[in-house]
């Protein structure tokens, strides 16, 4: 089930941030962020993450942790030479506080890439 402030496909933003994730069994894996939206992100990890396995995920916004509820919807090899997987996750349902947190953390993680000209978003490049 989406979160009701969350569209089906949300715009998502290149990211390159280290994170924590906290499988079902308790085991805990340092993981890369490739991109982030108010859905949810992939993750880079060492190690596979099967379809429909709850996790948490750890971010460190400025002030304190933002932990997320989610559920992997995807894996994908990334470098097989040094066993990386790709995860897709998406995020279970966010309350207010954490949806306003991640919405400015995304904002923040988005603005050395993205600039508005007449309403339209686009890469910096």
């Amino acid at each position: 089930m989406l979160h009701p402030w969350i569209e089906r496909r949300d715009f998502r933003i290149p990211a390159r941030l280290i994170v924590r994730v906290v499988l079902g069994d308790g085991r805990s894996l340092l993981g890369k962020a490739e991109d982030l939206s108010l859905g949810g992100m992939k993750l880079r990890l060492h190690e596979r993450c099967p379809p429909d396995t709850g996790l948490t995920v750890l971010l460190n916004p400025p002030g304190a942790a933002l932990r997320l509820a989610a559920v992997s919807r995807w894996t994908l090899p990334a470098d097989i030479q040094l066993r990386e997987y790709f995860c897709g996750i998406r995020f279970a349902p966010l309350d207010p506080e954490q949806y306003r947190r991640l919405r400015a953390f995304v904002f923040e993680q988005s603005r050395p890439w993205v600039e508005r000209r007449d309403g339209e978003i686009f890469s910096g490049n």
